[in-house]
């Protein structure tokens, strides 16, 4: 797991190198949502710039990431293809620009060659790719009356103020690696904090010999993090003539998203 802190930015640092030290560390750490907030938040600096210039960017960066251009076939109710760094529109808004455009941004955030087959996947070459970047949008919700109530709820939820000012380029992200034992704990304090009471430690699976343990409250699994415990027998020489054995216990977390369970 991938530990999210932030830090203000230096007084003389513009917004372009703040978006762009941010672009960076998301593709370091394969932060897929990151990347594209911080990806918005580059595009929000100047209303020319378009999904073509964000993969020149990034080519010039010589990430690992791609910005791949993605036909949607269904636009979900409430939401228009947009450009990020266009005003938000209403429903019975026209305009001609997000009219041309075809595409949605999709953002592939892994290493380079598995970023290229993602791309692959959509079109024969990166240059077909490049060439579509220039009708490409993304997903915007359109503009909606909110009570006081829902603007009070959406303020006090937690992350929502660093959010935005990432997507201002008033923040940079420090991210770092939760080992797996500081991920476990967490996850547990998360879900204490969540649920108002601590998770019980259970056995929920196995994979091959190794007992898979999840997290409960009421009688329900509320992480979609397992993990495995792996006993691991070490040699230890006390002194020349005496060896014993000592144990220790290797953690392997487990998403549940992404295994199959075995129907019985």
């Amino acid at each position: 797991m991938i530990k999210i802190n932030y830090k203000e930015p230096e007084q003389l640092e513009s917004p372009d190198n703040i978006a762009i030290y941010n672009i960076k560390m998301c593709d370091k750490y394969k932060k897929a949502d990151y990347l594209e907030l911080s990806s918005i938040s580059w595009l929000k600096i100047d209303s020319k710039r378009n999904y073509q210039d964000l993969e020149q960017l990034f080519r010039h960066l010589n990430l690992d990431s791609y910005i791949i251009a993605q036909i949607i076939q269904n636009i979900p109710q409430g939401l228009k293809i947009g450009r990020p760094n266009e005003p938000n529109l209403t429903e019975n808004t026209e305009d001609t620009k997000q009219n041309e455009l075809e595409y949605i941004a999709k953002i592939t955030c892994m290493g380079k060659n598995a970023s290229m087959s993602e791309l692959l996947k959509y079109h024969t070459t990166w240059e077909d790719n490049y060439e579509c970047l220039e009708k490409t949008g993304c997903l915007m919700a359109l503009k909606q009356e909110t009570s006081k109530e829902e603007e009070e709820n959406i303020t006090q939820t937690k992350g929502v103020d660093e959010v935005k000012k990432l997507l201002e380029c008033k923040l940079k992200l420090d991210l770092k690696y939760y080992s797996v034992e500081e991920s476990i704990d967490f996850i547990i304090e998360d879900l204490t904090n969540k649920y108002g009471k601590k998770p019980e430690k259970i056995i929920c699976g196995e994979i091959e010999t190794n007992k898979v343990w999840g997290l409960m409250v009421d009688g329900q699994i509320v992480s979609p993090i397992g993990w495995i415990e792996k006993i691991i027998n070490q040699d230890n020489q006390n002194n020349q003539e005496t060896t014993t054995q000592v144990q220790s216990i290797d953690y392997e977390l487990i998403d549940f998203r992404k295994i199959e369970r075995n129907k019985t």
